[in-house]
């Protein structure tokens, strides 16, 4: 029994072994379908397939060789000795389960179609490869053109839109163009180039379907840069920018030389309002056009109007007359006469900014006979001499005068060496080329004009007015004496042997000491009241002189009696804070 059992099973192991390569065998030999080529994809899958079959059978030669091995060992275990095992059934469970292996490993070893396999997005292809899909270049079809012939067209639409491409601004009515050659444009055609070259036209800008299938769509587009963009409508357009004109109040001057006459009037020019264009806003209409492609566009440019600072009515709200100031030359000769009309003119228009100085000897200059100036009587050394400028201290002094009651601000000023006759004793300023000069500043936040009005061939007048801020009270300066000393010493005595027997001749004038005030008064501009305490000015010091007389040899000389000097009159007013004593002249103009 037991070699007939033994028999049974070499018997059935030959069987499933003839089975497994009857089946392995088929595998290898099967034809391919007709009219179709093995790609790479298909060779690897069949290769994977070829290699699962030759694995069942290789396990199901193993396993036949396995189950004797198995069946021969446990004979001879007690327990199943003399036993029926069904080995049949045992095989065929494993063959099942090789089967079964082998096709989920054939399956899996199956290629994926063409059109699923990935293409690499940084493909490049050649220029003579033919689009074959939809595409598009905006609405122009490329479909049916080689890569490269795409390309040209690609190129030259782009320089056509680019060349063509313009905006125009328009401004009262008239349009300006500004071409995109001006703008700096360019546009994406080499990023179009680009995406095209790798025919992954899923790349395309945006798709579409249509009855032929999907389309792809590139849009050719124009680039701009921003800042480049705003310079160029910046300077395009500064054309129509105008700046505002604030109004404006200025002396309107007149000289006749002839008749040794100056005046001046306070004239007013009216505001004028400004504009520019709002290149922001236009700007960004521009860049709109061009994101949009829309060539021929108009758009209107926006005005903004820009006022002045100053108007009209804030000038005549805050301009007035506030003080004015004249004094007479009556006995003066014709040299004197001229030289008070040529400092007249100089001093005439003055324009003095908030806090501005003005220096009469800086704008009069040296007073020499290269530069006009005349010899007149001037004051040296306590006596009068001749010399080129005389005179025109009669000018600074009547300046001074007018400057003092508009409370603008004295930075220098000096008294003469005695007391003049044309204004008060004590608010005199003498000046002479270099030093001592008469400086001063305006101390208001809005212009001070100063016109001097001159006839020196007829009056023998001169007026100084000051305009400014107005003010609701006026200023009046009065003097006071406080002391009027003669000297202590006899007046000299000298011998001149070139006079005549018992002539006599005063060079230099017996002057006494004077100690004076100025004090400034405020006076209600309606009430004409008074307001306040008076506040001092300044106190001056006029140094006494003994006087000198020269004589004849014959003659004997007598001692004149001292003469108290008179001051002349006040003239129209107005004030100013107090100053330190002046320091005494030395070489002036006076």
């Amino acid at each position: 029994m037991n070699r007939n059992s033994n028999k049974s099973s070499s018997v059935n192991r030959r069987r499933i072994k003839n089975n497994y390569k009857r089946m392995h065998d088929a595998s290898e030999n099967r034809p391919a379908s007709k009219g179709s080529s093995v790609s790479s994809g298909k060779k690897a899958a069949a290769s994977a397939s070829k290699t699962g079959g030759r694995f069942v059978t290789g396990i199901a030669s193993s396993l036949g060789k396995g189950i004797a091995s198995v069946r021969s060992f446990f004979k001879w275990i007690p327990l199943f000795k003399n036993k029926r095992i069904p080995w049949k059934a045992i095989g065929l469970g494993a063959l099942v389960i090789l089967v079964v292996g082998g096709i989920i490993i054939a399956v899996s070893g199956k290629p994926k179609k063409q059109e699923d396999v990935p293409v690499p997005s940084d493909t490049v292809v050649s220029d003579d490869h033919v689009i074959e899909e939809n595409v598009y270049l905006n609405k122009t079809a490329l479909k049916g053109m080689t890569l490269g012939e795409a390309k040209e067209v690609i190129k030259e639409r782009a320089g056509l839109i680019r060349d063509s491409f313009k905006v125009l601004y328009a401004v009262d009515g008239k349009e300006y163009p500004i071409t995109g050659e001006e703008l700096g444009l360019t546009t994406n055609v080499d990023d179009i180039i680009s995406r095209l070259s790798t025919f992954s036209f899923e790349n395309a800008d945006k798709t579409s379907s249509s009855a032929g299938g999907t389309d792809y769509i590139y849009d050719l587009k124009l680039i701009a840069n921003k800042t480049k963009v705003g310079e160029v409508v910046s300077h395009t357009t500064s054309k129509f920018n105008e700046t505002p004109v604030d109004a404006k109040v200025e002396v309107k001057k007149s000289e006749d030389e002839d008749k040794l006459q100056t005046s001046g009037k306070v004239q007013y020019t009216e505001s004028r309002n400004g504009c520019r264009i709002n290149t922001d806003a236009l700007s960004e209409q521009v860049l709109k056009s061009i994101e949009n492609g829309d060539s021929g566009r108009v758009i209107r440019a926006e005005k903004i109007i820009l006022e002045p600072d100053i108007k009209l009515s804030d000038i005549e709200n805050s301009l007035s007359k506030m003080a004015s100031y004249s004094t007479q030359f009556k006995d003066s000769n014709a040299n004197r006469c001229y030289n008070v009309w040529k400092m007249a003119t100089v001093v005439n228009g003055i324009r003095l900014a908030p806090g501005e100085e003005w220096s009469i000897n800086e704008h009069a200059g040296p007073r020499y006979e290269k530069y006009g100036w005349k010899e007149a009587a001037g004051i040296i050394d306590g006596a009068y001499t001749e010399q080129f400028g005389g005179g025109i201290c009669q000018v600074s002094s009547t300046l001074y005068n007018a400057i003092v009651r508009a409370e603008l601000t004295i930075l220098r000023r000096s008294h003469h060496s005695w007391p003049v006759a044309y204004v008060p004793v004590g608010m005199d300023a003498t000046i002479s080329t270099g030093d001592p000069d008469l400086v001063f500043s305006n101390p208001y936040d809005v212009p001070i004009f100063i016109i001097v009005n001159c006839d020196a061939k007829y009056d023998k007048k001169i007026t100084v007015t000051v305009y400014g801020p107005k003010r609701d009270y006026k200023v009046d300066v009065k003097t006071n004496e406080v002391s009027n000393e003669p000297p202590a010493e006899t007046v000299v005595m000298k011998l001149d042997p070139s006079l005549s027997p018992g002539q006599q001749v005063t060079v230099k004038q017996r002057k006494n000491k004077i100690v004076v005030e100025a004090w400034i008064y405020k006076y209600d501009l309606n009430t004409n009241q008074q307001i306040g305490d008076p506040v001092l000015l300044h106190t001056d010091t006029y140094r006494a002189m003994v006087g000198e007389i020269h004589y004849g040899p014959s003659a004997t000389a007598k001692t004149p009696a001292t003469k108290k000097p008179e001051a002349s009159p006040t003239s129209e007013s107005t004030p100013i804070p107090s100053l330190p004593p002046a320091e005494p002249g030395g070489e002036d103009n006076g």
